[in-house]
């Protein structure tokens, strides 16, 4: 009878301890240079990967910093999000632009829309975050960071920084917490069945 006793304090206390370590986050850095972008467009990718300025280009109205899934750094897995730290600096004077980001939808080339874009056209910085659970299972996704001139912008000024561009899945601890249930279930019926004899 002792010994379930003691493996039943100690499921108990690994049930109260083990949660906060099941819940530790797994990230994996992506890689800007696994990027695109047009050859001359103001574009700035560090050696690293981990940092890329967009600025305004005096031709262009759009630029973009583009993964369409070649090579494969979005998967998308249960409790999997999509995040990435940005500031976004819209210049003085008659400035009128806009930063957006969002998974690349790997049927169309678009937006995949809804909760898997963001757009800002104000002066801002922060951390986004998409999360891919319902995305299991679709191949190719891509991820698309832009810097827009909008009708009447006449100004040049303006610059975003994006950083950090990371995976992060935070593991459910369900399967903890069925292993801990039979082993109380056992307890139980093998402590009654002693207390019967």
């Amino acid at each position: 009878m002792q010994n379930y006793k003691k493996q039943f304090l100690a499921v108990a206390f690994w049930t109260m301890i083990f949660p906060g370590l099941s819940a530790a986050a797994t990230i994996d850095l992506i890689d800007l240079n696994d990027f695109f972008f047009y050859p001359g467009d103001p574009v700035v990718v560090s050696a690293d990967g981990g940092t890329a300025t967009i600025s305004e280009d005096p031709v262009f109205a759009l630029i973009i910093l583009r993964n369409d899934g070649d090579p494969e750094v979005i998967l998308a897995g249960p409790g999997v999000s999509l995040i990435f730290d940005f500031d976004f600096v819209e210049g003085g004077g008659n400035e009128n632009d806009e930063f957006g980001a969002f998974i690349i939808d790997p049927s169309t080339g678009g937006s995949l829309g809804g909760n898997f874009e963001f757009f800002t056209t104000d002066t801002s910085s922060g951390e986004i975050a998409f999360d891919l659970t319902s995305l299991v299972g679709l191949r190719d996704l891509g991820l698309q960071f832009q810097l827009s001139a909008l009708p009447g912008d006449l100004a040049l000024d303006s610059v975003v920084t994006i950083s950090n561009v990371r995976l992060e899945e935070v593991p459910l601890p369900g399967a903890f917490y069925l292993f801990a249930s039979g082993l109380i279930i056992l307890w139980r019926t093998h402590g009654g069945s002693k207390r019967r004899h």
